[in-house]
């Protein structure tokens, strides 16, 4: 009788070994397929600026454990649209501006770090080292209408070992366009 237990211990044990194995593996790769859709958070608006160009502005939320730098960013659907970086001056009431740049690209290039939770320093008037950036662009509304959406891919790296670019999509909808106010309409029919 004691042999027989000793034989069923040992297969039993030889079954739920291999199955064990499966679960850990499959826990761990669904936490990695989690971890990958909830890491970076964006969200995205748009703005007439005037009748040929939008100001977009991607808020991206960094949820992860290291700081992520966003390398690149161009609009995905529709095709063909063309994006300018935003560049940053200083009004004359020493207030922080921005303005397109001259030339439109396809991509947009820039080096925005959005660091990892709890790593802020608050300064008088100013944080530092924020979780939550937002990435200024312009797009070229030449062929858009509003109600349109916009899908943007911005290209990331993290700064782990394992260096390797990976890409997020943000959307926003193109908002109806500034109208002409009651006294242009007037001016305009005299």
């Amino acid at each position: 009788m004691t042999q027989l237990t000793d034989w069923i211990t040992a297969v039993s044990t030889l079954l739920t070994a291999p199955v064990a194995v499966f679960s850990g593996l499959a826990a761990w790769f669904t936490y990695q397929g989690a971890k990958r859709n909830t890491s970076v958070l964006t969200e995205g608006s748009l703005k007439w600026i005037n009748a040929n160009l939008l100001e977009a502005n991607i808020l991206v939320t960094n949820l992860d454990v290291e700081k992520i730098t966003i390398a690149s960013v161009e609009v995905k659907k529709p095709r063909g649209i063309l994006v300018r970086k935003a560049v940053q001056g200083i009004s004359p009431s020493f207030e922080v501006e921005y303005s397109p740049s001259e030339k439109p690209a396809k991509i947009v290039h820039d080096d925005l770090e959005v660091y990892s939770p709890g790593h802020e320093k608050h300064l008088p008037g100013l944080i530092i080292g924020s979780n939550r950036q937002y990435f200024k662009f312009y797009v070229n509304s030449s062929g858009l209408c509003s109600g349109q959406m916009l899908k943007f891919r911005l290209r990331y790296s993290t700064s782990s070992l394992s260096i390797c670019n990976k890409a997020l999509l943000a959307r926003a909808i193109i908002p109806a366009a500034p109208s002409k106010s009651a006294d242009d309409k007037v001016s305009s029919n005299a």
